[in-house]
């Protein structure tokens, strides 16, 4: 996956040029982006943006399938100025509950990996909040639903 911060302003442009998104099922004011990927598995990226400026966002990946668990590799960012704000938290927590609520009767079980280096102190303090018992020392956060 690549790193979800230097996505930002290509998204913000995507998003100005039309690319298809909707709005969150249960979360009225996030946007969805369903693409494929080259490998034919899907990214699903969920996005808090007001006036056309990203403010934060969150990637998941389909990466496997094994009987009726599915996996994503998850990656998420908030932009530069709007970070320390718990934003990318929040979209991280919108975006499992809105991936979830979507592949309801599709899989039975959901497996969400996220790949965090120790020395980001704000991504390990976000998996912290998300992940029920986060490992105090991880470079992986893997949470099941």
């Amino acid at each position: 996956m690549v790193d979800p911060s230097t996505t930002i302003p290509s998204l913000e442009q995507a998003l100005r040029e039309g690319i298809p998104s909707q709005p969150g099922t249960l979360h009225r004011a996030v946007k969805v982006i369903a693409l494929p990927t080259p490998d034919g598995n899907f990214r699903f990226t969920y996005v808090n943006v007001q006036g056309g400026i990203v403010k934060a966002l969150a990637m998941f990946v389909s990466s496997d399938r094994t009987g009726d668990t599915t996996f994503f590799d998850v990656g998420y960012a908030s932009a530069e100025g709007f970070r320390g704000q718990g934003l990318a938290t929040e979209i991280v927590r919108q975006g499992i509950e809105e991936l979830t609520s979507g592949l309801v009767g599709h899989t039975q079980e959901l497996e969400f990996t996220a790949v965090v280096s120790v020395d980001n102190a704000a991504s390990m303090a976000i998996m912290a909040k998300i992940c029920p018992n986060p490992p105090k020392q991880a470079l992986m956060f893997l949470l099941s639903l």
